[in-house]
């Protein structure tokens, strides 16, 4: 769970920067770093949301696997 909301902290983060950049008008030669960091992070976000639920999907399978085994 914490991952997930540094994941959007960042975000946050990084969308509050763009927002301001934009407003103060001599900075906004600055404003493709945070719009660039936005993307990364979005990225990166759905990367990690798709590694957790692989992850969850085998440790499930590997949990009914052991429940219905004959062992058991």
């Amino acid at each position: 769970f914490a991952n997930l909301l540094a994941g959007h902290i960042l975000l946050v983060t990084f969308a509050i920067l763009s927002a301001s950049l934009w407003r103060a008008d001599w900075l906004v030669v600055f404003l493709p770093l945070p719009v660039i960091g936005v993307i990364f992070f979005v990225g990166f976000e759905i990367l990690v949301s798709v590694l957790q639920a692989y992850v969850f999907t085998l440790l499930t399978g590997v949990y009914i696997n052991a429940a219905v085994s004959h062992e058991h």
